[in-house]
């Protein structure tokens, strides 16, 4: 077993990992890693692939469900930076079986022009996922992003065709 020092009830605990545990961490870790690098790509399909079929993600308010609609909000959100990079950390993880309840922190940088990358829109943030294990490996079912606080420019994400009619 692995060890592990974390919050637990408000003070720091030693919590032992598993093999099957360390696994899915590792798992994680990788397809987390594949959504950022996605997102920082602008590979929208590679950021679909990460999440199961009948997924969920909600950010500011907005729902999105299914892969398609899912890597349609980056598209509107995300295209007009130049060049994006997103950091995480602090990744808590509790696996019960083929499922998996996760959670990290979340820095995303957004560049609007490539030619001033002094200028850009900043958010700090929690994800809060529900992982599953499928046949291709681990995937997102559900990611919560909660935006704690922006820097510099405005972020926002856009309207869905159906929200703004």
């Amino acid at each position: 077993m692995t060890p592990r020092v974390g919050p637990e009830g408000g003070s720091a605990q030693r919590v032992w990992l598993g093999p099957d545990e360390l696994a899915a961490w590792r798992a994680y870790l990788r397809g987390h890693a594949s959504v950022t690098r996605a997102l920082d790509r602008k590979d929208w399909r590679a950021y679909a692939e990460c999440f199961t079929e009948d997924g969920s993600f909600e950010i500011m308010g907005q729902a999105r469900h299914g892969r398609e609609e899912i890597a349609a909000g980056p598209v509107r959100d995300l295209e007009r930076y130049d060049r994006l990079q997103h950091f995480s950390a602090n990744h808590s993880i509790a696996v019960d079986g083929d499922s998996a309840e996760v959670s990290h922190y979340l820095i995303g940088v957004h560049v609007p022009s490539a030619d001033d990358p002094s200028v850009h829109a900043d958010i700090g943030g929690r994800y809060d996922c529900r992982c599953v294990r499928t046949d291709a490996g681990w995937k997102f079912a559900e990611m919560r992003l909660e935006i704690i606080w922006t820097a510099g420019h405005d972020f926002g994400v856009e309207p869905r065709e159906r929200d703004a009619a």
